[in-house]
């Protein structure tokens, strides 16, 4: 009987280690088969966080863009007459970040920052390439663009782009305003 006993319990054991082994694959074959399941679920958890992100902006937006289109309705629509191009002389062109300030803020926004490239101011040049970001609470944006693009000095809006940040709007444009010789400009001082 004691040997039955033995032999029973040497079966039981390798039963035992044979089950822990099977119980050990099972646990690693689940892992290898579920880890980039559960990894691609993660990611797609993190690409609907950031969808949701974005439509909670853009939620808050929405207001923002109806009266922007209310506006846009109760505007007349208004030919706007091209000026003829004056060239601004080198002397004065020194001078354009004043004057563009003015002009921003008479369109009833704030200038942020106003960039004139400086390789543009070699001698020859037709043009000088100008940027600058203006803010304001007013979602009409177009007093400023009739502004500045019937402004006599500028000679093409190279780029014009609209943001909408809290309290308002950013706009950035680039403007390429003509440059002609090194006294005053036609038609004296405009801006």
């Amino acid at each position: 009987m004691r040997r039955m006993s033995e032999a029973s319990r040497k079966r039981w054991s390798r039963l035992g280690m044979q089950m822990g082994v099977f119980l050990l694959m099972a646990c690693v074959l689940a892992a290898v088969l579920l880890y980039p399941a559960w990894l691609s679920l993660d990611r797609t958890r993190a690409r609907l966080d950031d969808l949701n992100a974005k439509l909670a902006e853009q939620k808050a937006l929405l207001p923002l863009r109806a009266n922007f289109l209310a506006q846009r309705r109760d505007m007349p629509e208004v030919d706007v007459v091209v000026p003829e191009i004056e060239p601004v002389s080198r002397m004065q062109v020194f001078m354009l970040r004043e004057r563009l300030s003015e002009l921003v803020r008479t369109a009833g926004m704030e200038p942020l920052e106003i960039n004139l490239n400086a390789l543009d101011i070699a001698p020859g040049a037709k043009e000088i390439s100008v940027d600058f970001v203006a803010a304001g609470a007013s979602v009409d944006i177009r007093p400023l663009f009739v502004a500045v693009a019937s402004s006599p000095h500028v000679s093409r809006v190279g780029r014009f782009e609209v943001r909408a940040v809290r309290g308002g709007v950013e706009v950035f444009m680039n403007i390429r305003l003509a440059v002609g010789g090194t006294g005053e400009a036609r038609g004296g001082q405009s801006g």
